[in-house]
Protein backbone atom coordinates (compact mmCIF):
# COMPACT_ATOMS: atom_id res chain seq x y z
CA UNK A 1 0.00 0.00 0.00
CA UNK A 2 1.19 3.52 -0.77
CA UNK A 3 -0.52 5.41 2.03
CA UNK A 4 0.75 8.98 2.36
CA UNK A 5 2.22 10.44 5.52
CA UNK A 6 -0.25 11.84 8.05
CA UNK A 7 0.90 14.48 10.54
CA UNK A 8 -0.64 14.75 14.01
CA UNK A 9 -0.45 18.18 15.63
CA UNK A 10 -0.79 18.32 19.45
CA UNK A 11 -0.40 21.66 21.27
CA UNK A 12 0.52 21.06 24.93
CA UNK A 13 1.13 22.76 28.24
CA UNK A 14 1.51 20.77 31.49
CA UNK A 15 -0.56 17.97 29.97
CA UNK A 16 0.99 14.99 31.77
CA UNK A 17 -2.35 13.77 33.16
CA UNK A 18 -3.83 12.99 29.72
CA UNK A 19 -1.28 13.28 26.90
CA UNK A 20 -0.11 9.68 27.30
CA UNK A 21 -3.64 8.50 26.54
CA UNK A 22 -3.61 10.68 23.42
CA UNK A 23 -0.25 9.41 22.17
CA UNK A 24 -1.02 5.81 23.00
CA UNK A 25 -4.20 5.99 20.89
CA UNK A 26 -2.11 7.22 17.94
CA UNK A 27 0.44 4.45 18.32
CA UNK A 28 -2.35 1.85 18.40
CA UNK A 29 -3.62 2.91 14.97
CA UNK A 30 -3.62 0.25 12.24
CA UNK A 31 -2.42 2.85 9.73
CA UNK A 32 1.31 2.25 9.04
CA UNK A 33 3.25 3.81 11.91
CA UNK A 34 6.15 4.68 9.61
CA UNK A 35 3.73 6.98 7.79
CA UNK A 36 2.66 8.84 10.95
CA UNK A 37 4.38 12.02 12.10
CA UNK A 38 3.52 13.20 15.63
CA UNK A 39 4.37 16.79 16.50
CA UNK A 40 3.92 18.10 20.05
CA UNK A 41 4.11 21.89 20.23
CA UNK A 42 4.79 22.77 23.84
CA UNK A 43 4.27 26.11 25.56
CA UNK A 44 6.80 25.59 28.33
CA UNK A 45 5.59 22.61 30.35
CA UNK A 46 7.19 22.13 33.78
CA UNK A 47 5.74 18.67 34.39
CA UNK A 48 6.39 15.32 32.64
CA UNK A 49 4.65 16.27 29.36
CA UNK A 50 7.81 16.32 27.23
CA UNK A 51 9.24 13.17 28.80
CA UNK A 52 6.05 11.31 27.89
CA UNK A 53 5.96 12.81 24.39
CA UNK A 54 9.53 11.72 23.66
CA UNK A 55 8.80 8.21 24.92
CA UNK A 56 6.17 7.86 22.18
CA UNK A 57 8.49 9.09 19.44
CA UNK A 58 7.03 12.59 19.11
CA UNK A 59 8.83 15.50 17.52
CA UNK A 60 9.00 18.37 20.01
CA UNK A 61 8.63 22.00 18.95
CA UNK A 62 8.94 24.71 21.60
CA UNK A 63 6.36 27.47 21.43
CA UNK A 64 7.94 30.65 22.87
CA UNK A 65 4.68 32.63 22.63
CA UNK A 66 2.81 29.86 24.53
CA UNK A 67 -0.58 30.71 22.97
CA UNK A 68 -2.62 28.18 21.00
CA UNK A 69 -2.72 30.18 17.74
CA UNK A 70 1.07 30.32 17.51
CA UNK A 71 1.23 26.62 18.39
CA UNK A 72 -1.07 25.87 15.49
CA UNK A 73 1.07 27.95 13.13
CA UNK A 74 4.26 26.15 14.22
CA UNK A 75 2.58 22.78 13.66
CA UNK A 76 1.25 23.92 10.30
CA UNK A 77 4.76 24.92 9.17
CA UNK A 78 6.50 21.76 10.40
CA UNK A 79 3.95 19.15 9.28
CA UNK A 80 5.31 16.99 6.45
CA UNK A 81 2.20 14.92 5.79
CA UNK A 82 -0.20 15.11 2.88
CA UNK A 83 -2.91 15.11 5.54
CA UNK A 84 -3.01 16.67 8.98
CA UNK A 85 -4.98 15.57 12.04
CA UNK A 86 -5.43 17.96 14.95
CA UNK A 87 -5.67 16.60 18.50
CA UNK A 88 -5.69 18.31 21.86
CA UNK A 89 -3.59 16.61 24.57
CA UNK A 90 -6.81 15.53 26.31
CA UNK A 91 -8.38 13.89 23.23
CA UNK A 92 -8.14 10.18 22.44
CA UNK A 93 -8.91 8.20 19.27
CA UNK A 94 -11.19 5.40 20.49
CA UNK A 95 -11.22 3.33 17.29
CA UNK A 96 -7.85 1.79 16.36
CA UNK A 97 -8.97 2.12 12.71
CA UNK A 98 -9.76 5.83 13.12
CA UNK A 99 -7.01 7.00 10.79
CA UNK A 100 -7.91 4.45 8.12
CA UNK A 101 -11.56 5.55 8.29
CA UNK A 102 -10.56 9.17 7.83
CA UNK A 103 -8.19 8.31 4.99
CA UNK A 104 -10.99 6.38 3.25
CA UNK A 105 -13.44 9.24 3.74
CA UNK A 106 -11.18 11.95 2.33
CA UNK A 107 -10.31 9.83 -0.72
CA UNK A 108 -13.63 8.12 -1.42
CA UNK A 109 -15.39 11.17 -2.88
CA UNK A 110 -13.77 13.90 -4.95
CA UNK A 111 -13.89 17.40 -3.51
CA UNK A 112 -13.74 16.22 0.13
CA UNK A 113 -11.00 18.30 1.75
CA UNK A 114 -11.70 17.69 5.44
CA UNK A 115 -13.06 14.97 7.70
CA UNK A 116 -14.77 15.15 11.09
CA UNK A 117 -14.87 12.22 13.52
CA UNK A 118 -18.24 10.86 14.65
CA UNK A 119 -18.19 13.30 17.57
CA UNK A 120 -17.03 13.66 21.14
CA UNK A 121 -17.50 10.94 23.73
CA UNK A 122 -17.27 11.50 27.49
CA UNK A 123 -15.48 8.99 29.74
CA UNK A 124 -17.96 7.75 32.34
CA UNK A 125 -15.59 8.35 35.24
CA UNK A 126 -15.33 12.11 34.65
CA UNK A 127 -17.34 14.94 36.22
CA UNK A 128 -20.78 15.45 34.69
CA UNK A 129 -19.69 18.90 33.42
CA UNK A 130 -17.86 17.03 30.66
CA UNK A 131 -21.15 15.91 29.11
CA UNK A 132 -22.03 19.58 28.61
CA UNK A 133 -18.55 20.43 27.31
CA UNK A 134 -18.54 17.59 24.80
CA UNK A 135 -22.00 18.44 23.52
CA UNK A 136 -21.73 22.23 23.23
CA UNK A 137 -18.21 23.38 24.16
CA UNK A 138 -19.02 26.52 26.12
CA UNK A 139 -22.04 28.76 26.89
CA UNK A 140 -21.33 31.09 23.97
CA UNK A 141 -21.23 28.23 21.47
CA UNK A 142 -24.47 26.81 22.84
CA UNK A 143 -26.22 30.19 22.78
CA UNK A 144 -25.17 31.08 19.25
CA UNK A 145 -25.15 27.71 17.45
CA UNK A 146 -27.12 25.08 19.42
CA UNK A 147 -24.98 22.44 17.66
CA UNK A 148 -24.26 19.15 19.37
CA UNK A 149 -20.74 17.79 18.99
CA UNK A 150 -21.61 14.54 20.78
CA UNK A 151 -21.04 11.26 18.95
CA UNK A 152 -24.70 10.20 19.33
CA UNK A 153 -26.10 13.30 17.62
CA UNK A 154 -23.55 14.98 15.35
CA UNK A 155 -24.40 13.14 12.13
CA UNK A 156 -28.16 13.21 12.87
CA UNK A 157 -28.11 16.97 13.44
CA UNK A 158 -26.05 17.68 10.32
CA UNK A 159 -28.47 15.63 8.23
CA UNK A 160 -31.37 17.79 9.45
CA UNK A 161 -29.78 21.06 8.35
CA UNK A 162 -27.38 20.36 5.49
CA UNK A 163 -27.17 18.52 2.16
CA UNK A 164 -26.07 14.87 2.23
CA UNK A 165 -23.97 14.29 -0.89
CA UNK A 166 -23.40 10.57 -0.39
CA UNK A 167 -23.24 7.97 2.39
CA UNK A 168 -21.78 4.50 2.91
CA UNK A 169 -21.16 2.31 5.94
CA UNK A 170 -17.99 4.22 6.84
CA UNK A 171 -18.85 7.90 6.40
CA UNK A 172 -21.31 10.58 5.32
CA UNK A 173 -20.35 13.43 2.99
CA UNK A 174 -22.00 16.83 3.47
CA UNK A 175 -22.22 19.99 1.41
CA UNK A 176 -22.63 23.33 3.21
CA UNK A 177 -22.59 25.38 0.02
CA UNK A 178 -26.25 26.43 -0.02
CA UNK A 179 -26.45 27.44 3.63
CA UNK A 180 -25.96 30.89 5.08
CA UNK A 181 -26.09 29.64 8.67
CA UNK A 182 -23.09 27.42 9.28
CA UNK A 183 -22.09 25.19 12.20
CA UNK A 184 -19.15 26.00 14.46
CA UNK A 185 -16.36 23.74 13.19
CA UNK A 186 -12.67 24.06 14.09
CA UNK A 187 -10.65 21.58 12.06
CA UNK A 188 -7.50 21.89 14.17
CA UNK A 189 -8.64 19.69 17.07
CA UNK A 190 -10.98 16.86 17.97
CA UNK A 191 -9.37 14.37 15.61
CA UNK A 192 -10.38 16.26 12.46
CA UNK A 193 -8.38 15.71 9.28
CA UNK A 194 -7.58 18.18 6.49
CA UNK A 195 -5.94 17.82 3.11
CA UNK A 196 -2.85 19.78 4.15
CA UNK A 197 -1.16 19.87 0.76
CA UNK A 198 -4.31 21.28 -0.86
CA UNK A 199 -4.83 23.87 1.89
CA UNK A 200 -1.23 25.11 1.73
CA UNK A 201 -1.42 25.45 -2.06
CA UNK A 202 -4.88 27.05 -2.13
CA UNK A 203 -4.44 29.40 0.84
CA UNK A 204 -0.77 30.49 0.98
CA UNK A 205 -1.76 33.54 3.02
CA UNK A 206 -2.21 31.30 6.07
CA UNK A 207 1.58 31.12 6.46
CA UNK A 208 1.71 34.82 7.33
CA UNK A 209 -1.71 35.14 8.97
CA UNK A 210 -2.13 32.38 11.57
CA UNK A 211 -5.47 33.76 12.75
CA UNK A 212 -6.91 32.10 9.62
CA UNK A 213 -6.03 28.58 10.82
CA UNK A 214 -9.16 28.17 13.00
CA UNK A 215 -11.22 29.33 9.99
CA UNK A 216 -10.05 26.69 7.50
CA UNK A 217 -13.47 24.99 7.46
CA UNK A 218 -15.04 28.26 6.27
CA UNK A 219 -12.30 28.93 3.72
CA UNK A 220 -12.85 25.47 2.24
CA UNK A 221 -16.61 25.93 2.27
CA UNK A 222 -16.28 29.21 0.37
CA UNK A 223 -14.61 27.40 -2.55
CA UNK A 224 -17.26 24.64 -2.56
CA UNK A 225 -15.40 21.83 -0.78
CA UNK A 226 -17.27 18.96 0.89
CA UNK A 227 -16.87 17.64 4.45
CA UNK A 228 -16.98 13.97 5.40
CA UNK A 229 -17.96 12.65 8.83
CA UNK A 230 -16.76 9.18 9.80
CA UNK A 231 -18.97 6.58 11.47
CA UNK A 232 -18.11 4.55 14.59
CA UNK A 233 -15.16 6.86 15.15
CA UNK A 234 -15.69 8.95 18.32
CA UNK A 235 -13.01 11.06 19.92
CA UNK A 236 -12.92 10.54 23.68
CA UNK A 237 -12.48 13.90 25.40
CA UNK A 238 -11.00 14.18 28.91
CA UNK A 239 -11.81 17.87 29.14
CA UNK A 240 -12.14 18.93 32.81
CA UNK A 241 -11.96 17.04 36.08
CA UNK A 242 -14.35 19.46 37.81
CA UNK A 243 -16.42 22.62 37.29
CA UNK A 244 -13.74 24.97 38.62
CA UNK A 245 -11.19 23.71 36.10
CA UNK A 246 -13.79 24.08 33.37
CA UNK A 247 -14.35 27.72 34.33
CA UNK A 248 -10.60 28.32 34.32
CA UNK A 249 -10.41 26.86 30.81
CA UNK A 250 -13.28 29.08 29.64
CA UNK A 251 -11.55 32.16 31.06
CA UNK A 252 -8.36 31.27 29.21
CA UNK A 253 -10.31 30.74 25.99
CA UNK A 254 -11.96 34.16 26.30
CA UNK A 255 -8.68 35.91 27.07
CA UNK A 256 -6.76 34.44 24.15
CA UNK A 257 -9.51 34.16 21.54
CA UNK A 258 -11.20 37.48 22.14
CA UNK A 259 -8.68 39.88 23.62
CA UNK A 260 -5.19 38.70 22.68
CA UNK A 261 -5.27 37.57 19.06
CA UNK A 262 -5.90 39.15 15.63
CA UNK A 263 -8.52 36.41 15.13
CA UNK A 264 -10.37 37.65 18.21
CA UNK A 265 -10.18 41.23 17.01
Amino acid sequence: MNEPTVSFIIPSYNSESTIELTLKSIRKQTYPQRKIQVIVIDGGSSDRTLTIAKRYGSEIIHNPKTDIVNAELLGYKHARGKYLVGLAPDEVLENKNSLRLKYHAINNVSNVRSVLPTGYKTPEELSSINHYINEFGDPFSYFLYRDSKGYKYLIKDLKKSYITVTEDNKSVVFSFNRNNKLPLIELWAGGCMIDLVFVKQRFPEIMINPSMIPLIFYLLRDIGSYVAVTKNDPTVHYSASNVLKYLKKIRSRIEFNVFKTPMGS
